[in-house]
Formats: structure tokens, sequence, C-alpha cells
């Protein structure tokens, strides 16, 4: 029996069996399938090698360093509490507006105010009386009492 009609019977269908379906018609070139010599590892290791090569770019690096160094840099500030651990006692101050007073030379014009004395974890303004020579309690940041006295007279 085959699958083709003859030249008798013009309208017949051939047969295909259902395991054929996806079979090309008959007269089309079929690719062989690619020759698997190393079980796909060649693949992975150019796909590895692309990832890799991706993630140690100088672009990729740098802005890493970056980023390191500027979070670095700013929890060394945090930690240390920036200008408010400069305060001791003794220290000028030109100005006493706002929230965080600022640090001036003695001996200066610009020396208003000289601390003298300082009471860590209190906000208790009254403490300053009992400091000689103090007449201005000052909070900084909410924690810390600064007992100052005015020079600028």
């Amino acid at each position: 029996m085959s699958n083709y009609p003859s030249g008798s019977d013009s309208d017949r269908v051939p047969y295909v069996p259902a395991w054929l379906d996806s079979t090309p018609p008959e007269g089309t070139r079929v690719p062989a399938p690619p020759a698997v010599t190393d079980g796909g590892r060649r693949e992975r290791r150019e796909a590895a090698s692309r990832e890799r090569s991706v993630l140690l770019s100088p672009l990729v690096m740098g802005l890493t360093l970056l980023l390191t160094a500027v979070v670095g840099v700013g929890a060394f500030f945090y930690f240390q509490g920036g200008e408010k651990r400069a305060y001791g006692e003794g220290s000028c101050l030109d100005d006493l507006a706002g929230s965080t007073p600022h640090l001036a030379e003695c001996g200066t014009p610009g020396a208003k105010y000289q601390i003298i004395s300082i009471i860590p974890d209190t906000v208790d303004g009254t403490q300053c009386g009992s400091v000689t020579g103090a007449n201005i309690p000052i909070v900084v940041d909410r924690k810390d009492l600064l007992c100052v006295m005015d020079i600028s007279r």
C-alpha cells in the first residue's frame, strides 16, 4: 500500500500516521540535530564569562568603590558625631542661634561665648545654675547640656 495517490486515483489524500504530524513535507531539508560533544558545557561557560565580564567591568567596579566610600565616610561622621564632638570645656562659640552652636577660635573678635561645662545625657537647664560663671544653658541635639558663659562684655 502506498501513501501516494495513483495516477487513476487523483483525488485521494496521502496517508500520514499521527506520529508523523510534525514531519516536514517531502523534499524539504531537515537540519541535522546539533552534535553534542561536551554536554552543553561550552554554552554554560560562555554565558558565565559574559556575566562575569559585566560584573567585573571597570565601570561597575568604579561605581561600587565610589558608593562604598560615600557610605563609609557618612557612617564615620554619623558615629563620630561630626562637629558636636569638637565641643569641649573651654571651647568658644560665635553664635547661639539655631539648634547647633558654631565653634569659634577663642581670642578672636567672633568668639562671644565660652563653654564652661558639658553635662551629657540631660536637657534640664537648671543644672547649669550650680556651675560657677555659667549663665546660659544650651541643649545640643536634644541630649547634651552645654553651660555657657558670655565673654563678649
